[in-house]
């Protein structure tokens, strides 16, 4: 996972409106819970949508369903892994068939 920068957390908290300290101010997230500055889940989702959209530019995401194990914290490194992934034929309502992915990818720490 690239490097995240301040800049990128306060362009993102603009966009998003989500200005939660604990994603943005080091210090305050230090004395949190999580003992770190916490990066949003969804800026994880869309590094993800992005490498897989990179690896397979002609398929078509029709949804997305997303799980968070454990926090990501800003300064961690974290590698994408893909641990399955198929495709497979499913017929729609009006019988006609569609090419579905399914695929189960994970945000790991590197050690």
């Amino acid at each position: 996972m690239p490097k995240i920068t301040q800049t990128q957390l306060l362009d993102f908290a603009n966009l998003s409106g989500d200005f939660n300290p604990v994603h943005l101010d080091e210090n305050f997230a230090k004395n949190s819970y999580f003992g770190e500055q916490i990066l949003y889940g969804i800026y994880q989702v869309f590094y993800t949508l992005e490498a897989h959209c990179k690896k397979y530019p002609t398929h078509i995401l029709h949804s997305l369903k997303a799980t968070f194990l454990a926090p990501v914290g800003v300064k961690n490194h974290f590698s994408l892994k893909s641990l399955d992934s198929k495709l497979s034929h499913n017929t729609g309502g009006g019988g006609e068939p569609t090419l579905l992915k399914k695929a189960m990818v994970f945000l790991s720490k590197v050690k």
